[in-house]
């Protein structure tokens, strides 16, 4: 069996793979070697490789391969990956003429091979190079697999939309004819104009199958893989296989972002495949706007990628951020140690709540509720969250600014984290949780979901306080955030008015709607796609004091839970008081220690109750989501909603 020799200078040095030629059904043989990381260069002839980037798979299922003449053990994908990028092996006579025409090998970088992944300290310093790598490769390699893959069976495809009685088993055809298709729309849709139909854009001459095709190449697990997000996004040129057949990164993305966005071009006869195509799995990692300063901006973007590893949720992205000082790649940690050492280097070093933003309930899973658990889905929807973090928005909420402290918030122990706030009101009253088909299968039913969930937090408005203007004004701006990534507010007002003509319209003729808007902006004010992120996952709720929120469903919030504004923290958060028991023989209370205490008797003996709190999630509740706002909605109320207190987070 093959075994690592231990790298001189693993800060400096890396392996790279030499694939040797191979005919088809013979072993696969390759030659590790080692070579120092800074000489290398794309331009370097002698040095220069390709980065592959693929899906471990199943790590029980392995193949054999000869590494350096000795037995080496690989996953079947990775086995599959290099027999087809390996070059075929030709006879010595055509060698020795042809000298420089004929490959005899292709160098490669390969993670699971030029790693030592059972060698934590080697594996701690090199996962930290993993930029660097994909940035010096020649071109990234991404490999979707064989023509056919196991996989592929899971995604359905519902004949009364494809219109097909039977689909066929992956095979060269299939594979050439998606990416025939994608190199079609790629070719006519790579200078167009996005009001008009791209001139020879494939409409109604493809066959449903082809897009079925396109779709189950979008469908395979490569795209849902979290590291990709780095490898794709560094990458000088990346090129991807499947099967036989090669297509660039570049002509797959420009096909799928059209496919994501038709209007405002009138409906093809296949526009009814886009919704269920895939094709947001290929735009999603392709994030060109991603705001490389701020790790949890990154990490907000690409929560729906799958890691085996949970602590590669953070280490596989740091590389993307151009200073990033919050996390230290160490694989001996376990991952609630990883999470929390992360969380708590972040408010020291940015002196904020932000990390707050990432909770959802996170108590209930192992770490401290003030730490992301970044298993988890986070506890906001991508426009509340753009709100919190300064993105590309009208401009963002502050509602933390209310209160100074300075540091922001001091850590008791580990586990334990102190802050200030103000409290605004319990939790009286909780809608449904938003439910939606979020595969867009049907548009209709997507539309009627819609209308389902409006109608039974109406209901909650209407009971509570009738037809009030002020409170109906408040939940259609509840309903939007506040339009916070919005730029004009007469925009604003207009659209208001169009959400409640589609409101108010049982059969709402999306053309005449249209009509209203001007071209260049029917993408934005499609009231489907705008109300399907802001509602799908999310829970009206009401306070004791009347105010309109709104909150993800996964903070599993309940009524009583108290809503807060923390110094720090740009948005409202929920919290939920938890009573701890301190025997008085045992802890004093100190003067100097900001937690609050309650005296009580149990069983005839002087208890003091600690009262800590749990970090729920942050939450929008109007009125409250700039520090000049706080400040006029806390003077409707008096008595101790005023009082800045010392708030203990477990």
């Amino acid at each position: 069996m093959f075994r690592y020799t231990p790298l001189k200078d693993a800060a400096n040095d890396i392996r790279l793979l030499h694939l040797y030629s191979g005919n088809e059904g013979g072993v696969i043989e390759c030659q590790l070697r080692v070579c120092s990381l800074s000489p290398l260069s794309p331009l370097n002839p002698e040095w220069r490789y390709q980065a592959l980037s693929y899906t471990w798979g199943n790590a029980a299922a392995t193949h054999p391969i000869l590494m350096n003449g000795k037995t080496f053990l690989v996953s079947n994908t990775l086995a599959s990956a290099l027999k087809r990028l390996r070059f075929p092996k030709v006879s010595e006579d055509i060698v020795s003429e042809n000298q420089d025409t004929v490959h005899q090998f292709r160098i490669l970088w390969i993670d699971a091979i030029c790693i030592d992944q059972q060698n934590v300290s080697e594996k701690n310093v090199q996962v930290q190079k993993m930029k660097q790598i994909y940035q010096l490769a020649s071109s990234v390699v991404i490999w979707l697999g064989d023509d056919h893959e196991s996989g592929d069976e899971k995604h359905h495809y519902d004949s009364s939309i494809w219109e097909l009685d039977h689909l066929e088993k992956g095979c060269f055809n299939t594979t050439r004819s998606a990416v025939a298709l994608v190199e079609k729309i790629a070719a006519a849709c790579k200078s167009y104009d996005p009001n008009s139909l791209p001139e020879g854009y494939p409409e109604a001459s493809v066959d449903p199958r082809q897009w079925a095709n396109l779709s189950r190449l979008f469908r395979r697990p490569w795209f849902e893989r979290l590291w990709i997000v780095q490898e794709v996004i560094v990458a000088s040129r990346a090129l991807v296989y499947c099967g036989g057949f090669v297509v660039d990164w570049t002509d797959l993305l420009i096909a799928a972002r059209f496919i994501l966005r038709p209007y405002p071009i009138m409906p093809l006869p296949s526009f009814r495949f886009f919704p269920i195509m895939g094709a947001e799995r290929v735009t999603a990692l392709a994030q060109q706007n991603f705001d490389r300063t701020n790790l949890l901006r990154i990490l907000h973007q690409a929560q729906g990628a799958k890691a085996k590893d949970p602590r590669d949720r953070l280490f596989g992205l740091l590389g993307l951020c151009y200073e990033e000082k919050d996390a230290v790649v160490d694989y001996s940690k376990s991952v609630e140690e990883v999470y929390t050492d992360w969380a708590s280097m972040r408010i020291k070093n940015t002196n904020t709540l932000d990390v707050l933003g990432a909770c959802a309930d996170s108590g209930s899973s192992g770490v401290p509720s003030w730490v992301p658990d970044l298993r988890r889905p986070w506890g906001q929807d991508k426009v509340l969250f753009g709100g919190m973090s300064q993105g590309k928005v009208r401009r963002s909420f502050d509602a933390g600014s209310f209160i100074s402290r300075s540091p922001i918030a001091t850590f008791l122990d580990n586990v334990t984290l102190n802050v200030t706030g103000t409290f605004l009101g319990r939790i009286s009253e909780l809608g449904i949780i938003g439910t939606m088909d979020s595969t867009l299968s049907n548009l209709m039913n997507l539309n009627d979901d819609l209308l389902t969930t409006i109608k039974s937090w109406e209901e909650m408005i209407l009971s509570k306080f009738g037809l009030l203007p002020q409170k109906v004004n408040a939940f259609i701006r509840t309903l939007f955030r506040d339009f916070v990534d919005w730029e004009d507010e007469d925009e604003i007002q207009n659209f208001i008015a169009l959400y409640e003509l589609w409101r108010r319209q049982e059969r709402f003729n999306k053309d005449f709607y249209l009509e209203q808007v001007p071209q260049s902006k029917r993408f934005e004010v499609d009231i489907e796609r705008l109300l399907f992120p802001r509602i799908h996952g999310n829970q009206l709720f009401l306070t004791d004091r009347g105010d309109v929120g709104i909150v993800a469903g996964n903070c599993c919030v309940l009524p009583e839970d108290g809503t807060y504004v923390l110094a720090g923290c740009s948005a409202p958060v929920i919290l939920r008081q938890i009573d701890r028991e301190v025997e008085d023989e045992h802890e004093r209370v100190n003067p100097h220690n900001s937690r609050e205490y309650v005296w009580m008797m149990k069983e005839g003996r002087i208890m003091m109750a600690e009262f800590q709190y749990r970090m729920l999630g942050p939450c929008y509740i109007h009125g409250y989501m700039w520090s000049e706002n706080v400040a006029k909605s806390l003077k409707r109320y008096g008595g101790e909603v005023h009082k800045v207190t010392n708030i203990t987070l477990v």
